[in-house]
């Protein structure tokens, strides 16, 4: 999405992905630096978000938030949002819905126009959402957190769902230029959708396809530079040559719903003025694009498909129970088929490890190399037909491609690599240099692409939606109903707000009178009554209006202050000087520093049950999370209950508790180090890996400090060790661990990898 200020320094690119969403936020001064120095990465903040959004109750959830609803309230989660924008018929929307196995069902409906409606219940309601509604929410979600991460708004960069949704509420409307990125499969029918999308949400409309943005990333971030080494390159493979100096480069994007395939010309520029060169940033190297197509039936998605419904088949021959598809477990499985192929890029064989899937049994599946190709036999020739006739259709062989630069690591896959290789021609010739080169972005370089397009550093034209204006009639029923959604939320929050607020006054009270302020009290006796009522309140508030929780926030208040007046004002010039200090304080800021001082004074004030329930709490919730592949969230979690437990009283916590709480914290310590060990290998990670399995480290070895012989953290510490690539370590590891559990079938899964992986990097 854009809203377009002259002269405005702040960039925001935003990619809708059909299954991962980005947002990257810089300056003009950070692109201008970057297409010099030749990388926009290092200059720009990033964050990544899941492609849902879910209806719960009276607040609207996104990204892992919405995902999280998987385990236990599926129901009005919309899950690969993107997904549904080209759907117009019921046959479509069966189709998709077949695709998309793994996620809970949302019901929909459609119009006699094609238009698709989502039916969900939102505040005790039944509303029919149309589609432009719901992505014009996620766009603006985007939007928002653009601007959020911008730093422009605030310097708190770690908040988290409901203090996060406040935040954005105050900040929407800062001047910045920005570019909304779409799926390449994107028709120009579907424009009008995207196009209403962005008219619920009030901004102006500037769109790149996918292909284009990561078309203008490798224009910006390689030449002129990389010119001279694909020359190089093409007399290294002997590829054809029918022009001296014009090299073809085909950019394949791998994607996890489409596979799409640019085929772009780069020649000598003959002068400045040169038609092709005008408006480029560097005037060197012409570019032309020469074709560009996508295939929107083929993806990483149906390659995880695949592998699942063979493990379902699996499952139900070997145990005779079946793995309903729309469910938690069929979730769970996919993810853990995803977690395996990317392993079968490196290794020959790959163990599926499916924990409490079952009713009696844990499920594991090793899965060759060989046969994974073997089940994707189909996938692959859609891949060689796709690849053949876009090489045709751009005017060019296979054989005149010097290189053929790939997207995401899991295009290391062997059946979609070998076909990339046999596109282009560079199998089977000995001591040919590789045309198949896997590009690193981070995952971001569609977003990037975005962020040097708003910068006006362009080498591919924007999308322009042809279709007839959306009627106003419509587009101004859509609008109301997204500011009704809106209003409701905003109440609902601010609800959640005075709870949280009411409860954390109500425990610093009570701190207070027993502790540093006990001189301050007039009658000890009434006011533990009080507090002890107001806690009451306080249960049964929980699902109670904002009108109810306000009067008896404010009820509580009015005693203290009537009743208790010298307490009352000491704790009241306390929280004033904590959230603000300085009166000039800017008030478009305050609630962010309530948010966060919030969090902080309800932690410290709670009694050690409290604490110690919550921490517990969120442990369990974090390693659910993480044993369905989420692992911002458990991260989040985690961390939050370690908050908990450090807040414990240690001199007032009887022996039990503190039994719990070093439990706790080893649970937490071994969760983080997975979830960071995990998404380290990811190629959203790229820039911060060493850093991402530095923190597992660390993590591991806190568990160990509290049990030294914990093989879990033994065993942990050897995955971390050999994502190094210390394999000495980790084998040091994973054998101390075996030593402890000899028969542990992860231990010589580990140890098994460990071996192929230390042959594979030596060879």
């Amino acid at each position: 999405m854009a809203a377009v200020v002259t002269g405005s320094d702040m960039l925001l690119g935003f990619e809708l992905g059909s299954q991962m969403s980005v947002v990257a936020s810089g300056t003009r001064d950070g692109a201008d630096r970057a297409v010099n120095k030749g990388g926009l990465d290092k200059m720009v903040a990033r964050r990544f978000i899941p492609s849902s959004i879910a209806y719960a109750g009276k607040v609207r959830l996104f990204g892992e938030e919405a995902e999280a609803r998987v385990n236990a309230e599926p129901n009005d989660t919309i899950m690969e949002l993107p997904l549904w924008i080209p759907v117009h018929t019921v046959e479509q929307a069966k189709a998709l819905e077949t695709r998309l196995a793994f996620c809970p069902s949302v019901q929909v409906g459609l119009l006699s126009d094609g238009e698709l409606l989502f039916h969900v219940d939102f505040n005790n309601q039944q509303l029919k959402i149309p589609l432009p509604v719901a992505v014009g929410a996620f766009v603006g979600r985007l939007h928002t957190t653009g601007l959020h991460l911008s730093g422009a708004c605030s310097t708190e960069q770690n908040m988290s769902g409901i203090d996060l949704i406040r935040h954005m509420h105050q900040h929407r409307h800062l001047p910045h230029i920005g570019v909304l990125v779409v799926p390449s499969s994107i028709t120009e029918k579907d424009l009008m959708i995207l196009t209403a999308a962005q008219g619920v949400e009030k901004g102006p409309s500037i769109m790149l396809s996918r292909i284009s943005a990561l078309i203008n990333w490798w224009c910006c971030e390689k030449l002129p530079a990389e010119y001279e080494s694909l020359i190089r390159l093409q007399s290294a493979t002997g590829a054809s040559v029918k022009e001296k100096g014009v090299v073809h480069v085909a950019l394949v994007d791998v994607g996890f719903s489409e596979i799409s395939v640019a085929v772009i010309e780069l020649r000598t520029a003959s002068t400045e003025q040169d038609p092709l060169v005008v408006r480029q940033p560097q005037k060197q190297v012409s570019v032309k694009v020469l074709g560009s197509a996508t295939a929107g039936d083929i993806g990483v998605l149906d390659a995880v498909n695949e592998l699942a419904k063979h493990l379902r088949h699996h499952i139900k021959e070997r145990f005779h129970e079946e793995i309903r598809t729309k469910t938690a477990r069929y979730w769970r499985m996919s993810k853990a088929c995803m977690k395996a192929i990317r392993a079968l890029c490196d290794v020959n064989q790959a163990a599926i490890d499916l924990k409490f899937i079952l009713k009696n049994s844990d499920v594991r599946y090793d899965i060759t190399r060989k046969h994974f190709d073997k089940l994707c036999a189909p996938l692959q020739a859609k891949l060689r037909a796709f690849l053949e006739e876009t090489f045709s259709k751009a005017g060019v062989a296979g054989t005149n491609v010097v290189a053929a630069d790939v997207l995401n690591s899991l295009a290391r896959s062997a059946w979609i690599h070998s076909t990339i290789a046999e596109a282009v021609h560079c199998e089977g010739k000995a001591g040919k240099a590789a045309k198949v080169r896997w590009v690193e972005d981070g995952g971001a370089g569609a977003a990037l692409g975005a962020v040097y397009w708003a910068a006006d550093k362009k080498y591919v034209d924007n999308l322009v939606d042809r279709n007839p204006p959306y009627r106003t009639d419509k587009l101004l029923w859509m609008t109301a109903m997204e500011t009704d959604i809106q209003k409701v939320e905003q109440g609902e929050l601010e609800r959640r707000y005075l709870l949280a607020h009411f409860e954390s006054y109500a425990f610093e009270i009570q701190q207070a009178a027993m502790t540093v302020k006990e001189g301050l009290v007039r009658n000890a006796e009434q006011l533990k009554k009080e507090i002890k009522d107001a806690e009451t309140a306080l249960g049964a508030l929980h699902q109670a209006p904002l009108e109810e929780v306000k009067h008896a926030y404010e009820n509580f208040r009015s005693y203290l202050m009537n009743s208790e007046p010298r307490l009352f004002e000491a704790i009241e010039n306390e929280r004033a000087t904590r959230i603000g200090q300085a009166k000039g304080i800017d008030p478009r800021r305050t609630m962010d520093i309530v948010v966060s001082q919030l969090g902080q004074e309800s932690n410290a004030k709670l009694p050690n049950a409290v604490l110690l329930k919550r921490a517990k709490r969120d442990t369990e919730e974090a390693s659910q999370l993480l044993t369905d592949g989420q692992t911002d969230l458990a991260v989040y979690l985690a961390n939050q209950s370690l908050g908990y437990l450090s807040n414990m009283d240690a001199k007032t916590a009887s022996d039990a508790d503190k039994t719990a709480a070093i439990e706790l914290q080893l649970h937490n310590y071994l969760q983080l180090a997975k979830a960071q060990t995990t998404e380290a290998v990811e190629d959203r990670a790229i820039d911060y890996r060493s850093t991402l399995l530095t923190q597992a480290l660390d993590n591991c070895n806190k568990a160990l400090a509290i049990d030294s012989k914990n093989a879990d953290a033994l065993f942990q510490r050897s995955a971390a060790y050999m994502s190094m690539n210390d394999f000495s370590r980790a084998k040091a590891d994973v054998d101390a661990g075996l030593a402890i559990v000899p028969g542990s079938e992860t231990g010589k899964a580990l140890s098994a990898e460990i071996t192929e992986r230390q042959h594979s990097h030596t060879a």
